[in-house]
């Protein structure tokens, strides 16, 4: 796992890291008029005007924390050539630890108390090239870890290519956010917009013990 700094200066990065640092700052750091951000609220409940979509201002961002993260060097990255399932979900349950200890360092569990900027920023990103591109393969890993990762005040999402199962916040029509050129995994901070992602009984009560 390495920032994405040291990657993008990396002349000798794989073409599948080289495709994924494009689309981090192509599409999670863009705005995308079908995404439908004006007029809503972000993160913060700011609305976003349409003069912020304009400017390309970072809230009307397809993903409104990227940006930073990558400011500050916050996110992080890695390419595995792990192709089953129970090889991936052990590479991501592994990483829980290195994630809350790397620096910027903050441990929801032992505090009691979830992730404030600018540690919420930090992010891993690990794509898997040879993991098969089957969707119900990939929601499987994701829906098995989930809740490890809710216990302890993170978030984990999946994202592959032709992926729609996952629709916008503001627009749940046409909208796929989840969409990538490979199959990975990223690992953040629970916010507290993640409300509308943790619904579910099984997140529920983990969310409420960070955000009452």
């Amino acid at each position: 796992m390495q920032p994405f700094s040291v990657h993008r200066s990396n002349p000798n990065r794989s073409a599948e890291m080289h495709k994924t640092l494009l689309f981090v700052q192509r599409r999670l750091c863009r705005t995308m008029k079908n995404q439908k951000v004006v007029g809503r609220r972000d993160w913060n409940g700011r609305k976003v005007s349409q003069a912020d979509f304009d400017a390309g201002d970072r809230s009307a961002h397809v993903c409104p924390f990227v940006q930073d993260a990558l400011d500050r060097d916050f996110l992080w990255l890695e390419e595995s050539n792990k192709s089953t399932q129970s090889d991936v979900e052990a590479l991501l349950q592994n990483q829980v630890d290195l994630f809350i200890h790397t620096p910027p360092v903050h441990d929801p569990v032992a505090t009691q108390l979830p992730a404030k900027t600018p540690d919420l920023w930090k992010a891993f990103i690990t794509i898997f090239p040879f993991l098969p591109l089957d969707s119900n393969l990939i929601r499987s890993i994701h829906l098995t870890l989930k809740p490890q990762f809710v216990a302890k005040g993170l978030m984990i999402g999946e994202f592959f290519p032709g992926f729609t199962g996952q629709k916008g916040i503001h627009n749940d029509v046409d909208f796929f956010p989840g969409i990538a050129p490979y199959p990975l995994f990223a690992i953040r901070y629970m916010v507290e917009s993640d409300r509308l992602f943790n619904r579910d009984p099984l997140y529920d009560a983990h969310y409420r013990r960070y955000f009452p």
